[in-house]
């Protein structure tokens, strides 16, 4: 088959998908990575680079729209097309142009241009838009991030409270701190962190993990069932409490006060609690202490802390229950590697392979039982680690 052919192939194929919500997940995703490997077997090393070493102009972009709220325009008036100089108001046609060829606009005949389903979703009612704030502050440093790897030897930052978003901001605040001092950005940082849930199409871990057997069985009103440590906006709770509304016990969620102060809607059946979790655990003896992406936004010392301020407060019978990335030794994916860097950049953490994992538990009086891994893996997929105090 020449290349002629091949591309009229691709065209057919194309033509014929049905959207991408219609399409299984799992042939979806053999669908991309072998739409990857074609881009990669066909594209010169200028144009690859050009995506590369161009991709902070689009960032710096999409963050300019959500500022002025130009794609709100497309997402709130009844006209679905608009001529350039209506949005000029709200942008200039240089931004207008670099939108289309990212498939945020398309352009439409007499000079209009009209939001693609992609560019809708940077309105401000969506999560992406909150995640163009908050991932903002982290573009900043990551800029600077060669020139303080070169300062510091290229050794990985291990300190919390002193490193590359420290020395960037000229703050000693670390940036947890520093994000209940800047509320839009920590409101950003809270409705981003739902977004593997809407996105990714991951698999809960209560779906794959026996809650019955481990955590349900025998309890009464007043078994503390689950606490939801560092939950957010109670994103896993909500969904939890959904799925077994039946079963007895307390759900209670935990987070700093400008966390759980923002929570307008008051969830019913969860208790709302304030909590600083390198502070005493005030639920003793839970059948499990949960925490979703919490330990991978810090270093080891500092997870030491947090694992022994659980600890503690565990019965014979409690169980630790950590939702994380296990970075695979081989094979690893480039948005764990992203993950993983992004990390460095604000919180001088990191992912963590099994074997760290493993290493962190144990240097905290923890005992590793098993990893429970979804069904269906998808991007940004977790695994479920199950430990016991030893």
């Amino acid at each position: 088959m020449n290349v002629t052919e091949t591309t009229n192939l691709i065209e057919v194929a194309v033509a014929g998908l049905p959207p991408h919500d219609q399409i299984k997940r799992k042939e979806r995703l053999a669908l991309l990575k072998a739409c990857e490997q074609l881009k990669r077997a066909i594209e010169t090393p200028f144009e690859a680079t050009q995506k590369i070493l161009f991709a902070p102009h689009q960032t710096a972009g999409v963050r300019i729209a959500v500022d002025v709220k130009l794609f709100d325009i497309f997402a709130t008036a009844k006209e679905t097309e608009f001529y350039s100089s209506e949005l000029a108001g709200k942008n200039t046609v240089r931004w207008l142009r670099m939108f289309t060829g990212m498939g945020l606009l398309e352009e439409r005949p007499n000079n209009k241009y009209k939001a693609s389903a992609l560019g809708l979703a940077f309105a401000s009612s969506s999560p992406y838009a909150n995640a163009a704030v908050f991932l903002g502050k982290i573009h900043e440093v990551l800029a600077k991030l060669p020139a303080y790897l070169k300062d510091t030897g290229y050794r990985n930052p291990v300190d919390a409270f002193d490193g590359p978003f420290q020395s960037v901001n000229a703050t000693k605040d670390h940036y947890f701190t520093w994000l209940q001092a800047n509320p839009e950005v920590q409101r950003a940082f809270n409705y981003t962190m739902g977004i593997p849930r809407l996105s990714f199409g991951e698999e809960q871990w209560f779906d794959f993990f026996p809650v019955e057997e481990k955590l349900l069985s025998g309890t009464s009103t007043d078994t503390v069932v689950l606490v939801d440590i560092g939950g957010g906006r109670g994103h896993d709770l909500r969904e939890f409490r959904d799925k077994f509304h039946s079963a007895s016990g307390r759900l209670i969620l935990q987070d700093l006060p400008t966390v759980i102060d923002d929570i307008t809607d008051q969830p019913a059946g969860i208790q709302l609690m304030k909590h600083d979790f390198f502070t005493v655990q005030p639920v003793k003896g839970a059948r499990a202490y949960y925490l979703r992406t919490v330990l991978h936004d810090w270093p080891d010392n500092q997870a030491r802390k947090i694992l022994e301020m659980i600890r503690l407060a565990m019965s014979k019978d409690s169980i630790l229950l950590l939702y994380e990335i296990v970075v695979p030794d081989a094979g690893h994916s480039l948005w764990a590697a992203d993950m993983d860097i992004n990390l460095m950049a604000s919180l001088a953490a990191l992912e963590r392979t099994r074997k760290q994992w493993v290493d962190l538990l144990d240097s905290s009086g923890f005992e590793l039982k098993a990893v429970w891994e979804p069904k269906n893996s998808a991007l940004g997929s977790g695994s479920l680690l199950e430990a016991v105090p030893k």
